[in-house]
């Protein structure tokens, strides 16, 4: 993407953005107002902080691809469908699979796969190459999230194969990064057993919708440790 479409693109999720935060901000204000009133100005105050904040806290998983492998040849019967756009006539897939509440990702050129078994959607994930966190990772990341396996068809290795799938595809030598939730032990399991190592705990701090600060932490007790160790620094941004 050229610079010009780059800047175009970032001034428009900006504006976005704050057109969001603008909608929030009368009732905002009237909570704000009473807290003020009723409570003091100590509660006030962290009530305030308290909605123009948000923490979240993800493990961060990296590999680097090593090609097309037997891991990554789809079983028969099953496909992989790629969207790159909420306009794609197909899109009833991605829905079917669990991705209809991530639709506005296309808003940022996000990219959706769809695994299907038979022709029945049963998992999706996505890759985001414009997302905060991403661009924070690195240019070289390969941003890879939002893996969703219908309930009923889950235990059956089905996110592996999609994972394996997409990445077997990618240039050699890309590097993967993946965020799961520390309580998502069937995730960190599936990824121990391959050639992802956990580097640690993504802590991402918004305000008013948009990144402040984002540090990667020690990994925390009790995760289930990577086939091939764990390593890096904690490290800290901000604007």
């Amino acid at each position: 993407m050229s610079d010009p479409q780059s800047l175009q693109h970032r001034t428009r999720s900006l504006g976005r953005r704050l057109g969001d935060v603008l909608r929030r901000i009368p009732p905002f204000l009237g909570d704000l107002v009473r807290k003020l009133r009723t409570l003091g100005f100590r509660a006030a105050t962290a009530y305030l902080w308290s909605r123009v904040t948000e923490l979240t806290e993800n493990l961060l998983y990296e590999f680097r691809t090593t090609g097309p492998g037997p891991e990554s040849v789809l079983p028969e019967g099953w496909t992989v469908r790629t969207f790159t756009s909420a306009d794609d006539p197909d899109l009833d897939l991605l829905i079917r699979a669990g991705g209809g509440e991530g639709l506005s990702n296309f808003r940022r050129q996000a990219v959706a796969h769809v695994l299907c078994i038979e022709g029945e959607p049963v998992a999706c994930g996505w890759q985001y190459p414009w997302d905060p966190v991403a661009r924070w990772l690195g240019p070289d990341a390969v941003y890879l999230g939002g893996a969703w396996v219908r309930p009923e068809w889950r235990g059956r290795g089905i996110n592996a194969v999609l994972l394996a799938h997409v990445t077997g595809n990618l240039p050699v030598g890309s590097r993967v990064v993946m965020l799961v939730a520390v309580e998502n032990r069937s995730s960190q399991a599936c990824l121990a057993k391959g050639a992802s190592t956990c580097r640690g705990l993504l802590q991402v701090r918004m305000v008013l919708s948009m990144v402040w600060k984002i540090r990667l932490l020690p990994i925390p007790e009790g995760v289930v440790p990577s086939r091939r160790g764990a390593g890096g620094n904690a490290v800290a941004t901000e604007p």
